[in-house]
Parts: structure tokens; C-alpha cells; sequence
């Protein structure tokens, strides 16, 4: 990999991390860091070796986007978790979409685990972090982070 797309990735996962940070903290991801994440994610991709053909990015957007819709439609997912799913898969071709489901919901079983303990040990019930709070949503941006960080790893080891 070039020193100009370690500089993209590392700024990807940084904007992964905020807002995984930020969905943990509010409850909610922000049309504007998703479009930050998109961006990242394509303008990546236009320096990423190895990337599958331009149509497979875009549709795994729009399979993701179909996804998560269907799941905000039924209740069990945040609109802005579908949206950040979404321009998180831009930079995935479909193989490695399913990659990327596969990690993101291993990753979100585990954090319902870990939120689940967390909660029941916990006895300061801090409002400052919702997402940390007794019957709060799970902040599931945090489960599509570690997906997107994962599988972007995995892609860094396999161009190696």
C-alpha cells in the first residue's frame, strides 16, 4: 500500500471510531458523518489496489442501504446505523460485503453481551453516555465500526 492510502485508511477508521463514539454517547449518528464516511470510503476505494469493479461498490451501497432500511422499518435498527452500514459498504465489493455482515454481526453479538453485563454490574447509571444506560438502545454503530475496521484489515493483509 501506498503512504497516500495508509493516510485514506487511517482517516477511514478514525471516522469510524467517532462515530462509534458518538452513537455510543447520543444514541445517534449524524447524516453528516455518514456523508464524511462515504467520502472516506470512496475515495479510498479510487486508490485501493485490488478493488472489484465500480458497479459491485455501488451496489453493495445499495444492498446495505436496502438492508438497513428494512431493518429501521421493523424496529430493530436506528436510521442512522442504516445509513452508516450503507457508506461503510461503499468500500467493499460483494464478496466482501458478505465479509463485512458476517464481522459486523459477530461484533454486534458481542456487544449486546458486553452491554448487557455492563449494565447489570454497573451502579452509576450515567446519562451522559446513553448508550451505557440501563434499557437503552444498543448503539449498534459501534457493531458496523469494528465490521468496517475488520474487514478493511483483512483487505490490507490480503494486498500485502
Amino acid at each position: 500500500m501506498t503512504p497516500l492510502s495508509w493516510t485514506l485508511l487511517i482517516l477511514f477508521w478514525f471516522l469510524l471510531a467517532a462515530a462509534a463514539i458518538g452513537d455510543v454517547r447520543n444514541l445517534r449518528i449524524s447524516n453528516g458523518m455518514c456523508l464524511a464516511v462515504l467520502v472516506a470510503a470512496i475515495v479510498l476505494l479510487l486508490v485501493r489496489q485490488g478493488a472489484g469493479p465500480w458497479w459491485h461498490h455501488v451496489a453493495s451501497f445499495a444492498i446495505m442501504l436496502g438492508i438497513g432500511f428494512g431493518l429501521f422499518s421493523a424496529g430493530w435498527l436506528g436510521g442512522g446505523d442504516a445509513k452508516f452500514a450503507a457508506a461503510v459498504a461503499t468500500l467493499f465489493d460483494l464478496r466482501e460485503l458478505l465479509w463485512f455482515i458476517e464481522a459486523t454481526a459477530l461484533a454486534g453479538g458481542l456487544l449486546g453481551i458486553a452491554l448487557l453485563l455492563f449494565r447489570r454490574l454497573s451502579l452509576k447509571k450515567s446519562g451522559r453516555w446513553l448508550g451505557l444506560v440501563g434499557n437503552a438502545a444498543v448503539p449498534y454503530g459501534v457493531a458496523i465500526a469494528i465490521g468496517g475496521a475488520w474487514v478493511s484489515v483483512r483487505l490490507i493483509v490480503a494486498s500485502a
